[in-house]
């Protein structure tokens, strides 16, 4: 759990957050005993003992675990000072990753260390008396009530860790997909074939792992195969680039057009694989059941995934070298391969499904001349649904339904194969007869079996020519739905990534945007005014000395008065809008066609809301209140980069400070400002001591 990239700093956020509302303090430990993580959330008794390094706490928390248990339970029990505490290991994939510990709770209302038993504990030079009456600022839970509470805890990480490694493995992912497809380029007339498909298997040894690899395609007029590209270590590859491969070799797919595995050592040398070979993985490439070629990973470490995505990626490869062949022979299918690329280029540009079936609709139409068509999706309720139509009346098929079985459609999607009709009268009797809608009886029905997306089938009819449609009309149906497929798989894992993204681009404390969101919304919101000649502006938000306000009242209220400050700052703008937290106790906030009189209208509204707030505890300030200084700086003007608006609108909020803080101030350039001098380096890192 811990090796998860990123996760130690998202660990102890979290668990700050759960010691927080719990009242207890946590800790992380490795499966050795060593502390990854805390303690966080010490308070009491137990914070101003744990800070000494004292025992009993230097004994339960600072020293590593020994002989705990490995059940997947949460036991608690009392500490020498008799507060609760508790030791429970995180089992990740059914395997101790790490232990969660922390406790510091009352095991009872009232209860407070007597102090007699604090004496007995021999903290010399130590009133007990006052150690007494520290225990009071620990927090009472019924164990009964911990155990459960902290049940959801162990949950919470454990699926926090597993969203780190989704983001990780999606993005893989959507990189070898991208990657691959991009490596059919490579198949063009301006190359060889050979020339191509070694361009290709050193994509495959980019993306996937193994010891070597190689392509054999037919041989022209004779039977057998010949060894077209390879890569990786020739001791266990079973021959070199142009040689024949013997009569064996291709018997290992079986003849079929699903990959196949083979570790049986006595298959691999038959098929002239010399002794070092373990197993081998046989992808045929094939194109609606004829084959133009194999390939075959040497040695292989494939996941499961990698054997869908390279599957579906033969798949592509034997419709590029399909088009490769015909183009090289037949002048009229420029056209076909033409398109056929350009519909491999219009997917991988894509990123949502509804597009994608667009698309697909529209092609499978035009490739085969259908003059109409429709897609079905299977719903929640387990009936196929018209979601898209294409020369038909739409209101009228909108929401259509049928079940698996019924009709053309569901006797496609039922049998799982397509449906290929010439004369639907003879083929189907009583179906014709019900279709007035449409002109002719030949119809093409496929189901469409997305991995990532609820299953279809398409459906097209009506061919412009009159005539029926042919079983090369199937075929290129069939060949286009691959990439469709792929492509709605790809976009799928994109998603994914954006939706993970989109929770790292938030602040966990105030829940505003983060730093790093802010430099990429800034950028994109400059560019745009240049495009359009439109304005922007920026407020810098610092708080009036920070640090004395945590020292005096604790790190705990602190959060609470930045969470309360971002609460004014959200509501101060509109939605569209942003308003992050710079770092600490800065915060930013970018206003889309805004002015200067405007910026400093909100930024006057927002000083004088946050003076006018109540915050625990400011009473003990030198100041007596927690304020806010506010630097405003607009665009356009001299400054042409974020760096350059942010620095100048710096630049004004710390001649607010220098001013006597708790005030807005307003920068016309990041040269030469108004009443505001651009501060040198020394003076900058000295004016930092103003924010707190």
């Amino acid at each position: 759990m811990m090796k998860v990239k990123g996760g130690k700093g998202g660990f102890t956020s979290y668990l700050a957050i759960f010691a927080e509302s719990l009242g207890v303090h946590l800790l992380l430990k490795s499966p050795g005993g060593q502390i990854l993580t805390g303690p966080v959330g010490l308070r009491g008794l137990c914070r101003w003992m744990c800070e000494r390094g004292l025992s009993p706490c230097r004994e339960i928390c600072l020293k590593p675990v020994r002989n705990v248990h490995r059940e997947d339970v949460l036991r608690i029990k009392r500490c020498p000072l008799g507060f609760l505490t508790f030791t429970s290991p995180l089992i990740y994939r059914k395997k101790v990753v790490g232990y969660l510990l922390g406790g510091g709770t009352l095991p009872s209302d009232g209860y407070l260390p007597s102090q007699e038993l604090l004496r007995d504990l021999r903290l010399t030079g130590v009133d007990c008396s006052a150690l007494t009456s520290m225990a009071s600022g620990n927090v009472f839970r019924p164990a009964g009530e911990l155990s459960a509470l902290l049940g959801g805890v162990k949950k919470s990480l454990q699926i926090f860790a597993g969203t780190l490694r989704l983001k990780s493995a999606a993005q893989r992912r959507i990189n070898q997909v991208e990657g691959l497809f991009a490596s059919l380029e490579a198949i063009h007339p301006g190359a060889s074939l050979k020339e191509s498909i070694d361009s290709i298997l050193n994509s495959l040894s980019i993306f996937f792992s193994f010891e070597a690899a190689l392509v054999a395609v037919p041989r022209p007029l004779v039977p057998g195969h010949y060894f077209l590209s390879t890569i990786g270590d020739p001791s266990i590859l079973p021959g070199r680039d142009g040689e024949n491969a013997r009569d064996g070799f291709p018997n290992l797919t079986g003849g079929g057009v699903r990959p196949a595995f083979i570790d049986n050592l006595s298959l691999l040398m038959d098929a002239g694989f010399p002794a070092g070979v373990r197993s081998a993985w046989f992808f045929p490439i094939a194109l609606a059941g004829d084959p133009e070629g194999i390939l075959a990973i040497v040695n292989p470490s494939l996941a499961r995934e990698d054997i869908r995505i390279i599957r579906g990626y033969t798949n592509s490869l034997a419709q590029s070298m399909r088009i490769f062949r015909l183009e090289r022979s037949e002048e009229a299918i420029m056209d076909e391969r033409a398109f056929l690329l350009s519909l491999i280029r219009e997917l991988t540009g894509l990123s949502d499904r509804d597009s994608i079936y667009d698309i697909f609709l529209s092609k499978a139409c035009s490739i085969t001349g259908a003059e109409k068509g429709s897609l079905m999706i299977m719903g929640d309720d387990g009936e196929l649904s018209v979601t898209k139509t294409l020369g038909q009346e739409e209101l009228v098929l909108r929401g259509f339904k049928v079940k698996p079985g019924e009709g053309i459609a569901g006797r496609a999607f039922l049998q799982g194969s397509a449906i290929w009709a010439q004369d639907l009268g003879v083929e189907l009797a009583g179906v014709a007869r019900a279709r007035p809608r449409y002109k002719t009886d030949s119809f093409i029905s496929l189901p469409l079996f997305p991995k990532t997306s609820p299953p279809g089938v398409l459906n097209i009819s009506d061919k412009s020519t009159g005539y029926p449609f042919t079983r090369q009309d199937l075929d290129r149906v069939k060949a286009i739905s691959e990439h469709t497929l792929m492509a709605v798989e790809r976009a799928y894992f994109q998603e994914r990534v954006r939706i993970v993204a989109s929770q790292a681009a938030t602040d966990h404390l105030t829940g505003l945007a983060t730093r790093r969101h802010l430099m990429e919304v800034l950028d994109k919101e400059i560019a745009r005014c240049k495009r359009h000649g439109r304005s922007m502006a920026l407020i810098m938000v610092d708080v009036d000395r920070f640090k004395e306000y945590n020292d005096l009242n604790g790190h705990l209220a602190g959060d609470e008065a930045l969470k309360v400050i971002a609460a004014v700052l959200r509501q101060s703008v509109r939605a569209m809008d942003l308003a992050c937290r710079y770092g600490g106790e800065e915060f930013c906030l970018v206003l889309t066609d805004a002015g200067r009189d405007e910026a400093m209208a909100i930024a006057e509204r927002i000083r004088s809301e946050v003076e006018n707030t109540r915050f625990p505890g400011e009473e003990r300030m030198e100041s007596g209140t927690l304020t806010l200084s506010l630097g405003v700086a607009s665009f356009p003007g001299s400054v042409i980069t974020p760096e350059e608006i942010l620095h100048t609108a710096d630049v004004a909020m710390y001649a607010a400070k220098r001013d006597g803080r708790n005030r807005v101030r307003w920068a016309r350039d990041r040269r030469r400002t108004t009443g505001i001098e651009k501060p040198s380096d020394g003076e900058r890192d000295r004016g930092r001591s103003f924010r707190h």
